[in-house]
C-alpha cells in the first residue's frame, strides 16, 4: 500500500497461501509454501519510506493463516485458487492431525526465515474458523491445550514456545 512512493503501513501483512501438495499422498490434504504461488507476498514485499520516516529495499512483513470459509469443493484441490484443499488456511491446519500440524508449524517458520529476511510468521493463537460451507456461525480456535471450558483447540502452545526458543 503505497502512495508516492510511501508506504501507509510499517509493515505488511498477508495471506500464507499454501499450495496444495498433490504429488504425495493426497488423501492427506498436505499443503506447501512456494514463491509465486497465487498471489504470495514472499520476495515481493516492495521497498519504500516508512509513516515512521525510515526506508527500506524490502519492507517486513507477517504472513497469516487466513480465515475467509470455505469454498465450493472442499477436501479437493485446486491450483487456481486462494483454498488449500478447499479449505481457509486455519481450517485447513485445523483439520491436520495433531503431529501434522506442529510439523507444518515448524516447517512454515523455517521455510520463511529461510526464503525471505523480511518475512514473519504470525502464530495462529486465536483464529476464527468454519468447518461447514452452511455453518452460519464461526468458530473460535486458539493454540492452548485442550481444556474443559473451551470447545475447539489447536493444541500448539508448546509448539509455539519451542519454535521462539530456537527448538529446544
Amino acid at each position: 500500500m503505497l502512495y508516492n512512493g510511501e508506504s501507509l503501513l510499517d509493515f505488511n501483512s498477508f495471506p500464507l497461501r499454501i499450495k496444495e501438495d498433490c504429488l504425495d499422498e493426497p488423501e492427506k490434504m498436505k499443503g506447501i509454501l512456494e514463491v509465486g504461488h497465487t498471489d504470495s507476498i514472499y520476495k515481493k514485499s516492495a521497498g519504500c519510506k516508512t509513516p515512521n520516516g525510515w526506508s527500506c529495499d524490502s519492507l517486513p512483513y507477517l504472513v497469516e493463516f487466513d480465515n475467509f470459509g470455505i469454498s465450493n469443493h472442499a477436501g479437493k484441490a485446486d491450483l487456481s485458487d486462494h483454498f488449500i484443499w478447499g479449505y481457509d488456511e486455519i481450517t485447513w491446519l485445523y483439520l491436520q492431525p495433531q503431529k501434522e500440524r506442529e510439523r507444518w508449524l515448524k516447517y512454515a517458520y523455517e521455510w520463511i526465515k529461510k526464503t525471505d529476511k523480511n518475512g514473519h510468521l504470525q502464530m495462529p493463537a486465536t483464529r476464527i474458523l468454519t468447518l461447514k460451507k452452511s455453518q452460519r456461525g464461526k468458530i473460535t480456535v486458539r493454540s492452548v491445550p485442550p481444556h474443559k471450558d473451551i470447545s475447539h483447540t489447536l493444541d500448539l502452545q508448546s509448539c509455539i514456545k519451542k519454535i521462539w526458543e530456537g527448538g529446544k
